[in-house]
């Protein structure tokens, strides 16, 4: 499937016209995605917000400290995608004083990995040693994923949530994980062809038929990946499409 010929069919004015087609944009962006970064850490807010955390991080010394400013406090989470826990205080510290290590800790309970690995980058804030500079190396480079993600995504959804599932779906194992993500959840859903109605369905039945359909294995294999996100973005501007003209139904037929 050529990207000229769904960015034809895609790019077109009967495409949603606030947003890039999906497929064929990104398929530009892996390209071209040296480029799009830079342009995107020109932004002022995002170069305040970066120079900011590596300004204070090494003045954290204790999850107390990080919690008391709120602007930290975001920037961290949201090197795990988490930023819009961060007025959740009480859950995030019991999930960041948990043990990592334990399999029976909350931060390991929880399906969503997400929740372990902010879990373990900070240890050294429970410890009182505060931030080493590895974390803060790891939180500015997750940070700046997420950002770029994020910057994507103003372009079209599907392509922030592409590019996270890209990188994030290799540890899956069942069902349930994906399922405790939305973004996995709704990649996995998409390229799968499931109807509205399946998010309607027991976690239990929601689990079993994701079981049923995927090997997780395979998603291992990053040609595997590429080819599962592929039918996601040609769904996804399908939907956009139907939506906007009401005649996705003879480009369907182009790829069954």
């Amino acid at each position: 499937m050529g990207a000229a010929l769904i960015g034809a069919l895609f790019g077109s004015a009967t495409a949603a016209a606030s947003q890039d087609p999906a497929y064929s944009s990104y398929k530009l962006l892996q390209k071209t995605r040296t480029n799009l970064e830079e342009r995107c850490f020109k932004d002022p807010q995002r170069k305040r917000d970066l120079e900011y955390f590596q300004s204070k991080a090494t003045s954290v010394k204790s999850l107390d400290d990080l919690f008391k400013d709120r602007r930290l406090l975001q920037f961290t989470l949201g090197a795990f995608q988490l930023e819009d826990q961060v007025d959740m205080k009480g859950f995030l510290k019991k999930i960041m004083t948990s043990d990592p290590s334990d399999p029976t800790s909350l931060a390991n309970r929880m399906n969503d990995a997400r929740f372990k690995q902010v879990s373990q980058v900070v240890q050294g804030l429970i410890a009182g040693d505060g931030f080493s500079s590895s974390d803060v190396a790891a939180i500015t480079a997750g940070w700046k994923t997420n950002e770029f993600e994020k910057n994507q995504g103003e372009r079209n959804p599907a392509l922030r949530e592409a590019l996270y599932f890209t990188r994030s779906v290799s540890g899956i194992k069942n069902g349930y994980q994906i399922l405790a993500n939305a973004t996995l959840s709704k990649v996995a859903r998409g390229a799968l062809n499931l109807p509205d109605s399946f998010a309607a369905l027991d976690v239990d039945q929601q689990a079993r038929i994701l079981n049923s359909k995927l090997k997780y294995e395979d998603f291992s294999n990053p040609d595997y990946v590429n080819k599962f996100v592929d039918r996601y973005l040609v769904n996804s501007d399908i939907q956009a499409m139907s939506a906007t003209s009401g005649g996705a139904g003879s480009i369907l037929n182009l790829f069954a």
